[in-house]
């Protein structure tokens, strides 16, 4: 398990799982799971995870893509070989595959 500032995650080939700690002391529990599928926040395998700033987890994944996740904002957005782009709905809805509008500017 990794930790980045506040944000505890693992990465697999499957997706990546956010925990906090438990209240209790012992142990962690997930408050966030993001399934790698078509349209979803995770479209590929998760490379690598670099935390960004506090709450602010940057994703590189196998497709060329980086996703940044505002945990605090529940949003993602992400550069790659298409330019920038930010998912189609809140962290709360990865899985959903919503898909990712294209940033104009």
């Amino acid at each position: 398990m990794a930790v980045a500032p506040r944000l505890y995650y693992d990465l697999s080939p499957y997706g990546l799982v956010l925990y906090r700690p438990s209240t209790g002391g012992a142990g962690y529990v997930p408050i966030l799971v993001l399934l790698v599928g078509p349209g979803n926040v995770l479209e590929a395998a998760p490379r690598t995870a670099t935390p960004v700033r506090s709450g602010v987890l940057s994703v590189a994944c196998a497709d060329g893509w980086v996703v940044l996740l505002d945990i605090g904002e529940g949003t993602a957005r992400r550069r790659g070989p298409q330019g920038e782009q930010v998912y189609d709905g809140g962290l709360e809805e990865g899985n959903e595959g919503k898909g990712w509008i294209p940033v104009s500017g």
